[in-house]
């Protein structure tokens, strides 16, 4: 998904939807790529990607590998790799990632932890 700065997701990539004008509220437990372009509410796992359209607003916790935030976020969210909001995008709240970019216009409150390697946790425990 993140692979080139100009390549877009291909639709037929996307598992799951959740459409505009559509109001979800409960827990979800995907393996692939989820995008939301309605509203959320609730838990939502992924073993793939959460893409979060400009119309898309979620709330609670989102858990994915990677993350686009287009929409508006309300929500905890706990990227294994990389998170990107983008100008059009807004998120409040406690973010956990590995790597991150804010576009030009874009909205962030909240706490940012970056995650690291054990590797260079251990290096750095190494060096004290």
């Amino acid at each position: 998904m993140f692979k080139n700065k100009n390549q877009k997701v291909n639709v037929d990539d996307i598992d799951t939807v959740i459409g505009p004008g559509t109001n979800f509220e409960g827990n979800i437990q995907a393996v692939g790529i989820i995008r939301i372009d309605g509203i959320f509410n609730g838990e939502m796992t992924t073993q793939g990607d959460i893409i979060i359209g400009e119309r898309g607003n979620v709330k609670g916790t989102l858990i994915a590998r990677n993350m686009i935030v287009a929409g508006v976020s309300y929500a905890t969210l706990d990227c294994k790799g990389k998170l990107e909001i983008k100008a059009s995008g807004k998120v409040k709240g406690d973010i956990s990632v590995e790597s991150i970019v804010i576009e030009d216009g874009a909205d962030f409150t909240g706490k940012c932890t970056m995650k690291s390697e054990d590797k260079n946790e251990q290096n750095d425990e190494g060096n004290e």
